[in-house]
């Protein structure tokens, strides 16, 4: 029984695994094949046509980020199964996991260096190495766990809306100001080329920067909007 056990194959799983993985590939397919800030802004490879930007916008709504939860949620469940799948075999459940944590991060460093730079599975592996610590806990203390880790998430980008709302304001020391100017240019260029400018929500923090900082990043959002308009059409105001 244990060996029956070891060896079952839940078609389901592959099949949802399947699908996520579709869905990966049909946003890193657009860095694939565009410059890298594609995938973040439609108008990065040049003003975009309609269809361009209803498919970015698609993608951005129902597959961007979903098919990344969904396929952080099978590893979950496949670490579970290796681990249980040890277990019942007479083998070390620890040792299992972390062998297979070990080779993902092989692979993921092996990717990540001679393939494509966009890896996650050197990620996953790191992930995997705290992972085997909650396998035992109920559903009410996974959920209490997972209070903080989705406050830090919060926090990260939450941080960087405080930064930009103070320059808005006018709140922020001059070197601070200096600071969120670099970083603003710096964010316009590895938007790409194609960014529109002088976007709604945009205008006022590059006025307090300065008139040169016009050029700065947009949101996602605001790309979508500008790309349909002057912005992508290169019309670009200062």
């Amino acid at each position: 029984m244990a060996t029956q056990a070891a060896t079952v194959r839940y078609e389901s799983l592959d099949a949802i695994r399947g699908v996520a993985v579709m869905g990966i590939l049909a946003m890193n397919i657009a860095a694939f094949a565009l410059p890298f800030p594609a995938y973040s802004n439609p108008a990065a490879g040049g003003p975009p046509a309609s269809l361009d930007l209803a498919t970015w916008f698609f993608n951005f709504v129902f597959v961007d980020s979903k098919m990344r939860g969904l396929f952080s949620m099978l590893f979950g469940a496949s670490t579970l199964l290796v681990i249980e799948s040890a277990a019942s075999g007479g083998r070390s459940a620890a040792g299992a996991h972390y062998s297979r944590m070990f080779w993902l991060a092989i692979f993921g460093l092996v990717h990540f260096y001679l393939i494509w730079f966009g890896d996650i599975l050197f990620l996953y592996a790191i992930c995997g190495l705290l992972l085997f610590l909650f396998r035992k806990l109920s559903v009410k203390a996974l959920l209490l766990w997972s209070i903080p880790f989705f406050l830090v998430a919060l926090a990260l980008p939450g941080s960087l809306w405080t930064m930009l709302s103070m320059a808005e304001a006018g709140r922020l020391p001059p070197e601070a100001m200096a600071g969120m100017k670099q970083a603003l240019a710096d964010m316009n260029t590895d938007m790409g080329p194609g960014t529109p400018s002088l976007c709604q929500g945009n205008r006022a923090v590059s006025r307090q920067l300065s008139p040169a900082s016009s050029r700065t990043a947009p949101a996602r959002w605001a790309a979508i909007r500008c790309s349909s308009s002057r912005c992508s059409r290169g019309k670009r105001s200062v």
